[in-house]
């Protein structure tokens, strides 16, 4: 699957998801040649957080990439989400899922989670630390093996090895923290 961002028919593969972290429910912003977040003076850092996620779950074997750039603070990601579900207001919200999270240090790799008392929670799996250039176009990746993810960023790869993870997920680009870009997106499957 490959998704040109710079088109406007993306949205027949890609449905608006968000973390339980927020309760705003934007969508992307349409430029000419790519989507993109806009600032927000409502939430804690001042920009959304969108989210699109595919239809369609992918599972082992599948790598799923995006091209994108980010202004200073940035935080382009990749969710991979194990289920996405209504809220309230009808708005999809991600059930448990991983983010892979490019920024100006490096990458951070996250599982979000609710716990018990229904409290959005965080923890960091793994972390990877070199300069990344903001407003430069990346390419940050994910690959989906068995217990594994293979973790993409430009010309860098790391393996995280995830006991008992779940072989399937919605797949796609979110933005944080910043102004992020995004040009295009490829799912493809060994």
């Amino acid at each position: 699957m490959h998704i040109d961002f710079a088109k406007t028919d993306w949205n027949e593969l890609l449905v608006p998801a968000h973390s339980k972290r927020f309760t705003q429910s934007p969508r992307f912003t349409q430029k000419e040649g790519w989507i993109e977040n806009k600032e927000d003076p409502t939430t804690p850092d001042g920009y959304e957080y969108v989210g699109l996620v595919t239809k369609e779950k992918f599972g082992v074997g599948s790598v799923v990439s995006v091209e994108c750039d980010f202004h200073k603070f940035g935080a382009p990601l990749i969710t991979l989400a194990q289920s996405i579900e209504p809220d309230a207001h009808g708005e999809l919200r991600f059930g448990f899922y991983y983010e892979l999270v490019l920024y100006e240090q490096g990458i951070n790799f996250w599982h979000h989670y609710t716990d018990e008392n229904g409290v959005q929670r965080w923890h960091l799996d793994f972390g990877a630390y070199f300069p990344v250039e903001a407003g430069v176009r990346h390419k940050i990746a994910v690959g989906i093996r068995q217990n594994y993810f293979d973790l993409y960023a430009d010309d860098k790869k790391f393996s995280l090895h995830i006991d008992d993870m779940a072989q399937s997920f919605h797949v796609g680009p979110s933005a944080c923290e910043g102004i992020n870009r995004f040009f295009c997106m490829d799912v493809t499957k060994d």
